[in-house]
């Protein structure tokens, strides 16, 4: 089992514990997120979110909206 590591969030600059490598359930793994989301985390991230950014974009349906278009835009663009 690995320990927990703490990670700099990159989109707010916010230190937090990740449990991913460490055997145990992650907190981040209880945030329910759509496919659109994680496209757009993905494109737009580099490495994990924060407890809060996670939950800001995973109740935002501004940003939902956002997500979904970076997500069509580019299925269009990358095969």
């Amino acid at each position: 089992m690995g320990t927990v590591k703490f990670r700099k969030c990159p989109a707010c600059g916010a230190v937090f514990e990740c449990h991913s490598q460490t055997g145990n359930r992650c907190w981040c793994m209880d945030v329910v997120l759509s496919e659109n989301q994680l496209e757009y985390i993905k494109i737009n991230y580099d490495g994990c979110l924060c407890p809060q950014c996670l939950t800001a974009l995973a109740t935002s349906n501004k940003l939902e909206k956002r997500a979904k278009y970076y997500f069509e835009v580019l299925r269009e663009i990358v095969p």
